[in-house]
This record gives structure tokens, C-alpha cells and sequence, in this order.
């Protein structure tokens, strides 16, 4: 024991004459376990050369209760196991207090300690290569510029692993800290690089940074800690780069009240809230970074301004991968964001652009926002979330270039916008990226909209326009909008689509220029209650339920539309008024080519209806229709009105349908039409006091016109090379001034009563058939201009008037089948039949008849024949029938009979029969009276009688005795009889 003593005091007597002989030179002195704290503070103290200090390892390494003040530049090293144990008993508050600039520390382990190393107020401190164990506070730095803490161990400390604060230009770097309160707190301090740590099992946060600026945090590994990974507050100038941020129970990287923070190519992941928190601060950059799997958002946030968010992986985040609330001018750009329930959710906020990015797989919507303006979404990816985009209570948006494929909901959703908010004067950043802002608060540009659940619903969102889109194979209509105003959809391609290409309601849209709406499910349009709708310039094509469908749509307006092959109806209008349907082209569609019902004030002007299974145009309980100059072509029926009032069909051509028009409502005014090829009928009218005027209607495989209601008019119109010119079923008609020619049968046929076929010119071909056959009573024929025809005017039924008719044809002029039937006036020429009346109290008088056979027949009773000038080859007049009147008639120059009768009890008074080749007048029966008649130069009697009691009186019979008179009978009369 006494040469250990003795060796002790040897080396303290040597390392003395040391110093005392290098008093003016730079020394290092040795302690070692022996020594006590109060050596070694005397040594430091006391020593003017003094410039390192050296622990030894003699022994165990083991210095207790050293505390010690470094007043001086010094640097202390140690060897390898020197341990510098604190004890409550001896109150160490620290094992270094730095009292001096230009210190050195450099591989201790230092456990116990309330403060491992303090220094307040000093300089260029150096930490190196330490290990801190178990004590209160680590390393505690205030007011110290210049320091470098660097690979120490920092462990198992109740407070901050190192805390720097009120000192610039730190360098804390290769430390690794593990279960401290805070890894690296830093207050108010500038230009610090934190760096290269690794810090662990932190209670709090591994970083956390307050009121400090000119920071370089880069490529620490911060994980399994309670708190956050790095806190940033109050802070600017920050670069956060290549750090590996995992595992921490709080936000991964937080950011609060700070400016200019760069967050570049971290690891952010399995944070136990946020990965990225961002709370009212500026200029920020979050590039690079890989944020995965955070218990709450991969990004949040809120009331800051000019953050970019670019190139990050944000994936598997509980909920959303970017939450934006109350910020502004944020950029979010080139991102791929998938598998967090929303991909971005936007907040109240405005100046937003969201660009480039891979936004998919995300549980709920790929773009969410909520009373937003301003906002710019364009060049995404928005692929397989359940919706695709949604906006609620915004304004002034654009969705551009997207990709949005395969989401499970709606691609894109607009909900209740705010556009009163906006002024003409309020801020706006469309105005360079989207021409049109002054006029549409939302755009929706050139879009990719595919194999979504849902397409587009806009719904109390005024003021948005879709243009250019692709929207194609989705699962519901292309376009959905509700209560919406101001809507334009132009230029886009809306093909495929499971249910309508576009459907509005209670909405004022406007569809046009260009727009492509084909192959879809449902119609291709699809209005309800929606006024002042405009759809125009558009192709709708091959829809599986129809073109256009519009239920009450007031002062809606088509024009320039193509609308083909669609599986229903091309144009279908209900309920709805002032309506303008114009210039359209509706061809080939499996129903009707346009169908109005219960309208009212409608325009359908200049169309080519070409081609529709069904009616080209087809009007249900429609009133004041305008249809003008319209081609309507190949259809089943060309115009169809099944009711309706006051509707004009004028101009149009109708050519090549298996009915013309077919019109059953009432006051329609048709005009001007040509209507050629129809398979059946040019024109059927089955509703009352219509006018048809000026129409041309040719070759017509049935009829002409086809008349099944009473009270129309029918006038001017030219019916030309048709099977029957005009077919009439039904009373009260007028057909006036009318042209029926070269039908292939009859001319007209007409079975009913009170009409009235008056000035029309009907010209047959071949000689055929009948110019007019007529079944009905109370008819009035006249003025009527008939050739070319086999018979003239056919009439069975009573009480008709036929009069001024002129007819050439090659049978029989007119045939009467009835009584009190008319004949006044007609010039006949025919060389068969002038006329045949067969019936009771018929008037034929004042008829000039030219016939090559028998001018007129009469076959029953109580006829009278008045002034007709009959002329034939053959008989003049031939009479079967009692108390006929034959009156004042000419009947001179036949070459057989002038008048034959045969009867009892007819009058035969004053007419004229001369220049007979035969009989003059020729009598077979009882009782008549032959009077006043005027019978000379005959071929054989001038009269003959055969039967008993007639009464032959007062006749001029020529000179000739032998050819006077003939009688053959009883008990007859002869008087007054004279040359």
C-alpha cells in the first residue's frame, strides 16, 4: 500500500516539473481516478497553460460526483471507459458547466447527472463522441454560437436528449438518442444543421424546433417515439431532407406558425396522426417524400399559404393523404396518392392546384373539396377511389386533362356552389388557364371519364361548363346535373355510357357545339322541368332508348343536332311549351324521328327527318305547332298529329313514307307541302276543321287525301299519279279548287254527306275507273272539271247536288243511285252515258250532255228532267218510271230517240226533239201528258205513244203528216197538236 502511495506522489511530482518547465507552452494534464473534484477544478482554474485535460482509465474509469466549471479554453478528453457518475448527495447539478468560449468534450460517458453538459452564454462548444446516460438533461446549450454536438449517445434521459437554445450556427450530427423526453429541442437558434442522428424511443418528440431559423435537418433516421418525429414552430429557413421518419406516435414532421421550410425526400411513415402537419405557415415545400401509412393524414394542412406539395408518395393513410383546411395558394403537383380513405380533402380554402398527380385506390373521393374557390385540378390521375371528384359549396373551379377511370362512384361530383360570394371584381386565377371565367365560375376541360360507377353529377351548381371531355363506359348517365343554371356542354364525347349520355333536371342547360352523345344505355338527352334549354350542333348517335327526351322543358331550343340510329324516338318533348326545334338532321331512329305530347307553342322548322321506323314527326295533344319547310322522308308516317289544336303544317317536303300525314287533331292549317311516295296515304285527316291548301301530293301507293272527320277543308292542292286522288269518309267536308290527276283509280271517292267538291280539276288517265264515286246525302259537287276518266261523278244516296260540273269521260258522265238528288248545270261529254239517274224526286236540269251512246237514263220515279241540252249518237233522254217531269230539255239530232219514257203518269212538256233519226219523243205508258213539245223533222214520228189515257197536246210535229205522231192505245188524248 505505502508503494502504491509512493508511486502516486512520484507521477503528480512529475506531471508538475512538467508544467513548471512548460509554463509558457500549450499543456494537456493527466488526472485519474485519485483525483478529486477539487484537484481537477483547482487544476482548471489555476493553470495558466492549461489548454487539455485528460481523464485516465487507471482503474475502474470510474470519476464520482464530478461537476465541474470549465472557465476556460480547454479541450477534455478522456480514454476509452472513463465514467463520470453524478450523485444527488454531492448535488451535481451537471458533470460540465461551460463558462468559457472554445471547449472541448470529447468521450465521456456521463450518467446521472441533472445536466450532462450546460453552457449559457459561450462559444464555439464542441460535444463529441460522448455518451449520455440517465441523467436528468443531456446536454443543455443556451446563448452558445458555434457548437458541434456529433456522435454522441444520448439514453434513458427524463428530459431533452440535447436542447439548444438562443445560440446560432449549431451542428448537431451522428448522435444517436433513444428514450429521452425530447430527442433535439432547439429554441431560437439560427443556422443549425441537425443531421445524421438517430433518434429513438423518444417519450416526446424526437425533434422539436421553436423560433429558429437558417435549419438544416438532413438524412436523421427518427423513429418509434411517443410524441412527433420532427416539430417545427415559429420557424423559417428550414430544409428537411432524406430524413427516415417512422413509427412516432405523433404528427412525422410538424410544422407551426413557420415560413420557408423545405421538406424534401423524407420517410414519413406509420406516424401514430399526421405524416406531414402544417399549421399557419408559409412558403413551404413538401417534395420527394415517401408518407405511408399514418394513423391519420399523410398531409395536413391548415391556414397557411404558398405550400407546394410535389413528387411525394402518400400512401395507406388512414384517412386522408393531403387535408387542406382554411389555406391559400397551395400547390399540390405530380403526387402519387393512393390507398388512404380520401385521396385530398380540400377545406375552405381558395388559389389551389392540384396537378399531375397519381391519385388511386383511395377508399372514399380521390379530390374532395368543401367551401373552396379558386381551385385548379388538372392532369391527374384519378383511378379506382369509390368517387372520383367532390365538390361541395364551392366556386370558381377547373377540371382539366384528368384521367378519372375505374372509380366505384361518381368521377366527378359538384354540390351546391357558392358563386353569390363572388364578385365581378373578386379574385380569380382562371382567367389565364380558362378563357371563359367572366362567363362559367366552374370548368370541367378535356377530361378522360371512364368505367366509373358514376360519371359527372353537378347538382345546385350554376354557372359550370364541361368541354372536350372524353366520357365513355360508365356506369350510370355521362352527365348528371340538378338544379343547376347556367350549364354549357360543348365539344365533348359522351359514348357508352349505361344509362343517358347527358340527364339535367329542373336545370337551364345549354348543349351544343360539337358534342358527340352516342351508344348510350338511356336517351342521349335527357331533360326534365329544365326551361330554356339549348341544345345545338350536336351529333346523337345509336342511344339504346332514344335520342332527346325532354318532360316539361319550356322554351327549350334545338338546332343543327344530328340525331340518327338512336333504338327509340330521336326527339321526345312532354309537357312543355315555346319550343324550337330547327335545322336538325333525325335519321334512321327506331321510333319516332320527333315526337311532341301535351305541347303548346312549338316551332319545327328545316329539318331533315329521314328514315325513322316510326313517325318523322309526331305530335300527341299538341297545340299551335309551327311545322315549316322540313324534309321528312322514309318514315312510317311522315307527320303524325293524334291531337292538338291550331297547328300549321306548311312547306315542308314529305317524301317516301308509308303514310304521309296522318292528323287526327283539329284546326290545323296544312299548306305548301309536297308530299310524294307514299306507300299508303299522302294525307289521312282524322280530326275536325282542318285546312289543307296548296299541298302537292304524288304518287301515293293508296290515296291522295283520306278524310275520316268532318268540317275539313280541303283546297288548292295538286293530287298527282296517286291510286285515288281523294278519299272522304266522313261529313261536312270542302274540297275546293283542287287538281286530281293521272290516278291510277279513282279520282275521288267519298262516302258520306255534307260535303261540298266544288272548282276542282280531276283528270284520269287511260279512261278508267271514276273521277268522283260518292256514297252519302246532302253533298254538294259542283263547278268541278272532270276528264279522261271511264266515268264522270258516281253518286248513291239522297238529296246530293251536283251542278256546273264539266266532265269528259268514256263511259257514263254522272250515275245517280238515290233520291232528291241535284244534277244542275254539268256540261258532259261522254260516249257512253251522259247520265244515269236511278232513284226517286231527283232534279236533273239545265245539263248540256254529249254523248256518243244515250245522253241521259232515268230509272224510278218522280224525277224532272229541266232544260238539259242532251246531244247523242243514240237516245237522247231514256226514262223508266212514273210521274217523271221532263221539261223544256233539248233533246234534238239523236240518231235514234229523243226522249223515251216509260211509265204512267209523266209529264213530257215543252222540250224540244227535233231532227231524230227515230222518234222524236217516245212514249210506253198510261196516263201521261205530252205537251207543249216541240218534235219535227224526225226520221219516223216526231211523237209515238203506246199506252192508254195519255194526253197528247199543244206539240209542234213539222210538216210531214206521216212523221207527226204516232199512237197506239185507248182512250187518248190528242189536241192542239200543230205543224
Amino acid at each position: 500500500m505505502k508503494n502504491i502511495i509512493k508511486l502516486c506522489l512520484f507521477v503528480l511530482t512529475i506531471t508538475l516539473v512538467m508544467i513548471s518547465l512548460s509554463s509558457v507552452n500549450a499543456v494537456t494534464y493527466h488526472i485519474n481516478e485519485t483525483s478529486t473534484l477539487g484537484d481537477i477544478q483547482d487544476l482548471i482554474d489555476t493553470k495558466g497553460d492549461i489548454t487539455g485535460l485528460h481523464f485516465d482509465k487507471l482503474g475502474s474509469g470510474l470519476y464520482d460526483s464530478i461537476g465541474l466549471d470549465i472557465s476556460r479554453a480547454i479541450t477534455i478528453t478522456c480514454d476509452v471507459g472513463v465514467n463520470l457518475l453524478g450523485s444527488i448527495d454531492y448535488f451535481n447539478d451537471y458533470a460540465f458547466n461551460i463558462l468559457s468560449d472554445n471547449v472541448q468534450i470529447i468521450g465521456f460517458t456521463i450518467t446521472d447527472y441533472i445536466t450532462g453538459i450546460y453552457s449559457d452564454g459561450y462559444n464555439n462548444l464542441n460535444i463529441n463522441n460522448n455518451t449520455f446516460e440517465n441523467n436528468e438533461f443531456s446536454i443543455d446549450i443556451r446563448s452558445t454560437n458555434n457548437t458541434n454536438i456529433t456522435k454522441n449517445d444520448v439514453l434513458n434521459s427524463d428530459g431533452d436528449g440535447i436542447s439548444v437554445s438562443l445560440a446560432n450556427n449549431i451542428n448537431i450530427s451522428g448522435n444517436s438518442i433513444k428514450n429521452v423526453s425530447t430527442g433535439v429541442y432547439l429554441s431560437e437558434s439560427n443556422n443549425t444543421e441537425i443531421n445524421d442522428n438517430n433518434i429513438s424511443g423518444v417519450s416526446g418528440d424526437g425533434v422539436a424546433i421553436d423560433s429558429s431559423n437558417g435549419l438544416s435537418i438532413d438524412n436523421n433516421k427518427i423513429a418509434d417515439n411517443g410524441g412527433g418525429g420532427i416539430s417545427l414552430s415559429e420557424s423559417k429557413d428550414v430544409e428537411l431532407t432524406k430524413n427516415i421518419i417512422t413509427n412516432n406516435g405523433g404528427d412525422g414532421v410538424s410544422v407551426f406558425t413557420s415560413s420557408n421550410v423545405n421538406i424534401k425526400s423524407n420517410a414519413i411513415e406509420d406516424s401514430g396522426n399526421d405524416g406531414v402537419s402544417v399549421l399557419d405557415s408559409n412558403n413551404l415545400k413538401i417534395n420527394k417524400n415517401k408518407i405511408k401509412r399514418n394513423k391519420n393524414n399523410g398531409i395536413s394542412t391548415y391556414s397557411s399559404k404558398k405550400v407546394e406539395i410535389t413528387n411525394n408518395q402518400i400512401n395507406n393513410n388512414i384517412n386522408e393523404g393531403i387535408s387542406l383546411n382554411n389555406v391559400e395558394n397551395i400547390s399540390i403537383g405530380d403526387n402519387n396518392i393512393s390507398i388512404n380513405t380520401y385521396g385530398l380533402y380540400v377545406d375552405s380554402s381558395e388559389i389551389i392546384y392540384i396537378t399531375n398527380n397519381n391519385i388511386t385506390n383511395n377508399y372514399e373521393t380521390g379530390i374532395f373539396l368543401d367551401y373552396c374557390r379558386n381551385v385548379i385540378m388538372s392532369d391527374n390521375n384519378i383511378v379506382n377511389n369509390e368517387e372520383g371528384i367532390f365538390a361541395v359549396y364551392s366556386t370558381l373551379l377547373l377540371i382539366r386533362s384528368n384521367v378519372l377511370e375505374n372509380n366505384s362512384g361518381l368521377a366527378i361530383h359538384l354540390n351546391n356552389d357558392i358563386n353569390k360570394e363572388i364578385s365581378w371584381n373578386s379574385t380569380t386565377i382562371l382567367n389565364n388557364t380558362y378563357i371563359a371565367y367572366i362567363m362559367y365560375h366552374t370548368g370541367i376541360l378535356n377530361n378522360l371519364i371512364k368505367n366509373n360507377g358514376g360519371s359527372i353529377e353537378i347538382n345546385n351548381f350554376n354557372s359550370t361548363s364541361l368541354w372536350e371531355n372524353n366520357i365513355n363506359f360508365n356506369n350510370n348517365n355521362g352527365i348528371t346535373i340538378y338544379y343547376s343554371d347556367r350549364i354549357y356542354i360543348e365539344l365533348n364525347n359522351i359514348t357508352n355510357n349505361n344509362c343517358d349520355g347527358i340527364f339535367a333536371s329542373e336545370s337551364d342547360v345549354t348543349i351544343q357545339m360539337m358534342n358527340n352523345i352516342s351508344k348510350n344505355s338511356g336517351f342521349g338527352v335527357n331533360l326534365i322541368d329544365s326551361p330554356g334549354s339549348y341544345i345545338g350542333y350536336n351529333f346523337i348517335i345509336g342511344n339504346n332508348e332514344g335520342g332527346i327526351l325532354l318532360f316539361d322543358c319550356d322554351d327549350a331550343w334545338f338546332r343543327y343536332n344530328n340525331i340518327s340510329s338512336n333504338k327509340g324516338s330521336g326527339i321526345f318533348i312532354s309537357g312543355s311549351k315555346n319550343l324550337t326545334i330547327d335545322q336538325n338532321d333525325v335519321f334512321g331512329n327506331v321510333g319516332e324521328g320527333i315526337f311532341l305530347n301535351n305541347v303548346v307553342n312549338s316551332v319545327i322548322w328545316y329539318n331533315n327527318i329521314v328514315g325513322n321506323k316510326y313517325e318523322g314527326i309526331s305530335l300527341s295533344n299538341v297545340n299551335r305547332a309551327d311545322i315549316f319547310n322540313n324534309l321528312v322522308k322514309g318514315n312510317d308516317i311522315g307527320v303524325y298529329i293524334g291531337s292538338g289544336f291550331n297547328n300549321n303544317i306548311t312547306w315542308n317536303f314529305i317524301l317516301d313514307n308509308v303514310e304521309g300525314l296522318n292528323i287526327w287533331g283539329e284546326n290545323t292549317k296544312i299548306e305548301n307541302n309536297n308530299i310524294s311516295n307514299s306507300k299508303t296515304n299522302g294525307i289521312s285527316i282524322g280530326g275536325i276543321n282542318n285546312k289543307i291548301k296548296n299541298n302537292t301530293i304524288t304518287n301515293s301507293k293508296r290515296y291522295g287525301i283520306n278524310i275520316l272527320a268532318y268540317n275539313n277543308t280541303i283546297t288548292n292542292n295538286n293530287f298527282d299519279n296517286n291510286s285515288i286522288g281523294a278519299y272522304i269518309v266522313a261529313d261536312k267536308t270542302t274540297f275546293l279548287n283542287n287538281n286530281i290527276t293521272n290516278n291510277k283509280f279513282n279520282g275521288m271517292e267519298i262516302i258520306s254527306s255534307f260535303n261540298t267538291i266544288k272548282n276542282n280539276k280531276i283528270v284520269g288517265i287511260d279512261n278508267n275507273y271514276t273521277s268522283i264515286s260518292l256514297n252519302g246525302s246532302y253533298n254538294a259537287v259542283n263547278g268541278n272539271n272532270i276528264s279522261k276518266f271511264k266515268n264522270g261523278i258516281y253518286i248513291n244516296g239522297h238529296k246530293n247536288s251536283i251542278y256546273s260540273n264539266k266532265i269528259d269521260v268514256n263511259s257514263a258522265g254522272i250515275s245517280i243511285k238515290g233520291n232528291n238528288n241535284i244534277l244542275l248545270k254539268n256540261t258532259i261529254n261522254s260516249n257512253i252515258l251522259g247520265i244515269l239517274a236511278n232513284g226517286y224526286s231527283n232534279n236533273i236540269y239545265m245539263n248540256k250532255i254529249i254523248s256518243k251512246a244515250t245522253g241521259l237514263k232515268s230509272i224510278g220515279h218522280k224525277n224532272k228532267f229541266t232544260s238539259n241540252r242532251v246531244k247523242s249518237k243514240l237516245n237522247g233522254i231514256i226514262s223508266h218510271g212514273n210521274k217523271n217531269s221532263f221539261y223544256r230539255n233539248k233533246i234534238s239530232g239523236n240518231k235514234k230517240y229523243g226522249l223515251q219514257s216509260s211509265g204512267h203518269k209523266n209529264k213530257i212538256s215543252k222540250n224540244v226533239a227535233n231532227k231524230n233519226k227515230n222518234h222524236g219523243i217516245k212514249v210506253n205508258g198510261d196516263k201521261n201528258k205530252v205537251s207543249g213539245n216541240v218534235a219535227r223533222f224526225c226520221g219516223v214520228h216526231g211523237i209515238k205513244i203506246a199506252g192508254d189515257r195519255n194526253t197528247v197536246s199543244s206539240n209542234k210535229l213539222g210538216k210531214k203528216f206521216s212523221k207527226q205522231i204516232c199512237v197506239h192505245g185507248y182512250k187518248n188524248k190528242l189536241k192542239n197538236n200543230r205543224l
